[in-house]
């Protein structure tokens, strides 16, 4: 699971805690989100131009989809 992530926009730097549970499992669900924060950059650079505000997303994946709504 990840927790407490933050991002310095100044320094380019981010951070978070990750609590796994054994190896198997970990590497499976940081897949699963990899894929899914893909899906997000790739939605993101379709639909919004470079000087466009983006907004709140929500954000439902699994092993073969991702489901991206915007907050209205």
């Amino acid at each position: 699971m990840i927790k407490k992530f933050k991002m310095d926009w100044e320094t380019e730097q981010h951070s978070f805690v990750f609590e796994g549970c054994d190896r198997l499992s970990d590497v499976d669900m940081l897949n699963d989100l990899i894929q899914s924060l893909e899906h997000l950059r790739k939605h993101i650079g379709e639909n919004f131009s470079l000087t466009e505000d983006t907004t709140v997303f929500y954000v439902t994946g699994g092993y073969d989809f991702t489901h991206i709504e915007k907050d209205s």
